[in-house]
């Protein structure tokens, strides 16, 4: 589940370098509910934006202009995570070694 969340932003080498750090110094059922709380918290958090509610029926100038608003936050918000992730799991990667083991 946790994949198929993350792989429509991050690459396969980026989720397994992710989740190998998040596994460090814990088990894995405790890994996996932080996660889990954190989606869900994210989630509500994103929800709060659209508390007042649109009627895509009856959208007025002012609902658009929420709407909008909460779009450019969003896609940046996207933007500049992502952007951080990346290097942080480029950060605890491990090096290369060169050699490929078969």
């Amino acid at each position: 589940m946790i994949i198929a969340i993350l792989k429509s932003v991050f690459s396969l080498d980026e989720i397994a370098a992710g989740i190998d750090y998040q596994l460090q110094g814990r088990e894995k059922q405790q890994a996996f509910d932080a996660f889990i709380l954190n989606f869900a918290g994210a989630l509500q958090q994103a929800n709060t934006n659209f508390a007042g509610g649109v009627l895509i029926n009856k959208v007025t100038k002012e609902d658009t202009i929420k709407v909008q608003s909460a779009m450019v936050s969003l896609a940046i918000n996207a933007v500049l995570q992502k952007m951080l992730v990346s290097a942080m799991v480029t950060m605890v990667m491990p090096k290369p070694t060169g050699k490929k083991e078969k």
